[in-house]
């Protein structure tokens, strides 16, 4: 036990020792970046020095006039030995000489040379020339130059600095240097030892710099527009081509001489000239990252390997210049983008950053309507970027070249009004949920709420593919029986929206039950985790050039393209309106090539121009009567008539044509005939019939806009009449089964008689009114609507009360327990008390017995202006 404790104890004493010393080495940080500091200050007082020094140093030319006088100082040195040697005076030749010996030989030679006239000249013959004395300069490093050694650190040494204006990596400045001592005799490059205190040596340095070129000073105000581009020297930000920029940007490359990538840079501590360069480069990779349709996180970029990182650039700049995917390689076909007209791919990939950011601010983009968007061919449709993932917080102005922050005003609660909006670059996975319930941490959606937006044409192509995909996959949540309707699912919640997107995402793209393998033609080439990771805007590419999308249960993966092929062209060229009803709401699983309902599509599907023109047609048609068929309450909405079985379409067709009891039709292109032999036309000779009307005249309902209920005035005596009051027998009433399309008059009658003959009629089997909703003439529709609102609002207090069990119920009922429901429901409504009082405010002065038995506009009006009782 005490070993144990001694143990521990020692443990502990190392691990005190070590922290002391991880506390010493903290506290000594602030110091490390005082000395730094003082190096750096250092390393500019001596970069200053070596410039002084640099000016001092003569040029090429002076070197040459002094080999030339060394070799003039030699002959002169040998004509006076020689001169000496007749006299007979011995004196002794130095081996080396240095440039103050020279001197004391030209004053020896100036004394010769006035003796000369005494001195007889030496013949010929006994001249003999002496090789020229070898005169060595000595290349010792002065002390300054000994201090730079060991004041420069070992990056500096490795690599030359450079600095604003000058090119110290050229060849043939480097060369300068040794082309002097090339010139020099070839022992006299030697080194000798370093000299002592008192000794003064001759330092030799490079020659002095030449002087800049005009207009050096001011490279970096001009836009380099060479593919390859040069980097801006001295600077955090250098200019380089966009190839390069886009590896600089997300990495750090060896051979450059960032330490960081630039995306980590605070923009903030940049200026001049830096922060300039970094606002260009910042805007040059955010285009290539909206146009390009890339939707990878930064983290996930900085995160890829070299050559995965540079073929996502290539793909993205393709895009950008809407080049096609098959002919990145090539790189030779010149780009349609306005701004670089005339240019190839890899000479736009080679321009510098600036170079581009200039091209692009200098171009505007051309609006372009919606009809105009719809109506291009697919594949010439603009290339649509998107939702700005989390890591990108600014977007680009394609128009202008310059960045915009994503603000969102406080005066609009979702910012959804604000011109700087955008939509963001996103999966389908995150807009499924953006669209409906958007995203309250940045306060930003529903994005289905958001109006035209009429920016750039990246921002409405990116608004276009959402909608197409939002509209297809709640299409597709329908069909599969997960959502009512498309509005039911406006009001689910998150959870409950990301609760289905597998399965109905699965459903468009045929997913098998590996979850990896996609059967639906023209997406088996991806796996599943491949399409969930693209943007929507691509997915919407993709989806909208495959043929329809498989069944939900099984489907062979051999199947045909359905929209290019003979059956679907066939089968729309011969099909009258009952069955291209059945084909456009629920299609033609039985046949032998399966067909999914037509509505899932847009013409920008077919590429075969005829098909298309077809499809355009029945469209026509199809909303023709659908239109009808909804002004005829046969249905609420599109969503509802999809969702009814096929033989709705022989009811909705008879209300379009208007067809009476005797089989005649009252609408204005088709009465000459009779219903049978418009029935059995083909939906294109109907399409054609309606295009020979005015406008105006085709929708032969819709007369006028409707109109708002006019408010009833207090002043006005109300009319106590009887229990009902009928029109005469030529407007009455009609059941449901016969020619519902006929106008009726709604009578007026007591909010209790009302109620019986809502669900059931009177006794000469005349209602229920329920089915007349807004089947009456124009002078009851007001009495119409008001009826609907009070028998609406005792419906709910029943059901909301358990008076009753479901709304199908009532209709069911007999009429003395409909009359139970009635008053049960209608007390609760009104809170009447034991003593038979109302408490509902506007009913506080009435009985309740004396409520029922008013007339049923008497009642509305005090449930729409209740008085202060």
């Amino acid at each position: 036990m005490e070993a144990a404790v001694r143990a521990m104890d020692a443990t502990l004493q190392r691990v005190c020792r070590r922290l002391d010393s991880l506390e010493e080495r903290v506290d000594a940080i602030p110091q490390m970046d005082a000395t730094l500091n003082r190096v750096c200050r250092r390393l500019e007082s001596l970069e200053a020095q070596v410039d002084a020094i640099s000016q001092k140093v003569p040029d090429e030319v002076a070197f040459d006039k002094l080999h030339d006088m060394m070799q003039s100082l030699q002959e002169a040195l040998a004509v006076q030995q020689t001169n000496i040697a007749n006299n007979g005076v011995k004196t002794p030749i130095p081996a080396t000489s240095c440039v103050h010996k020279a001197t004391q030989a030209i004053d020896k030679r100036r004394n010769t040379v006035q003796g000369s006239a005494c001195v007889p000249s030496p013949a010929p013959a006994n001249i003999v020339p002496l090789p020229p004395a070898i005169i060595p300069v000595e290349l010792i490093p002065s002390p300054t130059a000994q201090c730079l050694n060991s004041a420069i650190p070992p990056k500096s040494i490795q690599k030359p600095m450079t600095r604003q204006g000058t090119n110290d990596d050229d060849p043939v400045r480097a060369g300068s240097t040794a082309s002097l001592v090339d010139k020099l005799p070839a022992n006299s490059t030697k080194t000798t030892d370093p000299p002592q205190a008192n000794e003064n040596p001759v330092a030799v340095v490079p020659r002095q710099r030449e002087p800049p070129a005009a207009g050096a000073s001011k490279q970096h105000s001009k836009v380099d527009t060479s593919p390859d581009g040069a980097t801006n020297g001295h600077g955090l930000v250098p200019v380089v081509p966009c190839r390069v920029l886009w590896l600089i940007w997300f990495k750090v490359v060896p051979s450059s001489s960032m330490a960081r990538p630039l995306c980590v840079l605070d923009p903030l501590t940049l200026q001049g000239n830096d922060r300039k360069h970094f606002d260009n480069a910042r805007s040059v990779v955010q285009w290539l990252i909206e146009c390009g349709l890339i939707a990878s996180e930064q983290g996930a970029l900085c995160a890829m390997a070299t050559q995965e990182l540079m073929k996502v650039f290539l793909k993205a700049l393709a895009h950008c210049l809407d080049v096609d995917d098959g002919e990145i390689e090539a790189g030779g076909r010149p780009v349609a983008h306005p701004s670089f007209r005339g240019m190839t791919l890899n000479q736009v990939a080679s321009l510098n950053y600036v170079a581009i950011a200039t091209s692009l601010g200098s171009w505007p983009s051309r609006s372009l309507v919606p009809d105009e968007m719809e109506v291009r061919h697919l594949a010439k449709r603009p290339r649509t970027d998107t939702a700005t993932p989390s890591s990108i917080q600014t977007t680009v102005d394609h128009s202008r070249g310059r960045l915009n922050p994503l603000k969102l005003p406080p005066s609009t609660p979702n910012g959804l009004e604000s011109s700087e909006f955008t939509y963001p670059i996103t999966t389908c996975r995150h807009l499924w949920t953006l669209w409906f319930v958007g995203d309250g941490a940045v306060k930003l959606g529903p994005l289905r709420h958001v109006a035209y937006l009429g920016k750039s044409h990246a921002h409405r192509g990116r608004q276009y593919a959402a909608t197409r995909v939002m509209s297809r996959m709640a299409a597709t949540a329908v069909h599969l029986g997960l959502a009512d309707s498309k509005d039911a699912l406006t009001h689910w919640t998150k959870p409950m929206l990301v609760s289905i997107f597998d399965q109905v995402f699965g459903c468009m793209v045929g997913v098998q039950a590996d979850g990896t393998t996609l059967v639906r033609p023209g997406v088996e080439q991806f796996t599943h985790g491949q399409v969930d990771g693209m943007t929507y805007a691509a997915a919407e590419q993709l989806l909208s050039r495959a043929p329809t999308a498989p069944n939900s249960n099984s489907v062979a993966s051999n199947s045909t393209n359905l929209f290019d092929g003979q059956p679907l062209n066939h089968s729309l060229l011969r099909t009258n309106c009952c069955a291209l009803w059945r084909l456009w709401f629920h299609g033609d699983m039985e046949a032998a090539v399966p067909l999914e309902p037509l509505r899932q599509r847009t013409a920008a599907c077919y590429s075969n121009i005829a098909t298309r023109q077809r499809w355009i047609h029945a469209k026509f048609v199809i909303e023709w009567m659908v239109k009808m068929a909804l002004a005829n309450d046969l249905a609420a909405s599109e969503d509802e008539l999809a969702a009814m079985p096929p033989s709705t379409g022989e009811h909705a067709f008879a209300l379009a044509v208007g067809m009476k009891m005797d089989g005649s039709l009252s609408h204005p292109a088709f009465k000459t005939h009779q219903y049978d032999q418009v029935a059995a036309w083909t939906h294109l000779s109907v399409y054609n019939r309606l295009r020979r009307l005015k406008p105006g005249s085709i929708f032969r309902t819709r007369k006028s806009p409707a109109k708002l209920i006019k408010p009833v005035k207090m002043a006005e005596p109300m009319k106590i009449t009887g229990l009902m009051k009928m029109v005469d027998s030529s407007a009455s009433l009609v059941q449901r089964t016969i020619s519902c399309h006929i106008l009726v008059d709604f009578p007026d009658a007591t909010c209790r008689d009302t109620w019986l003959y809502w669900f059931h009629g009177n006794d000469n089997d005349v209602g229920p009114l329920r089915l007349y909703t807004r089947r009456c003439t124009s002078n009851t529709k007001e009495r119409c609507i008001k009826a609907a609102y009070v028998m609406h609002k005792i419906k709910t207090a029943a059901l909301l009360h358990n008076v009753v069990a479901s709304d199908e119920a009532l209709s069911d009922l007999p009429r003395e327990k409909l009359l139970e429901v009635f008053d049960g429901a209608f007390q609760r409504f009104l809170d009447v008390d034991a003593t038979g009082a109302c408490l509902r405010v506007g009913f506080k002065a009435f009985l309740f017995e004396k409520v029922a038995v008013m007339p049923l506009e008497a009642v509305w009006k005090m449930l729409i202006r209740p008085r202060g009782n």
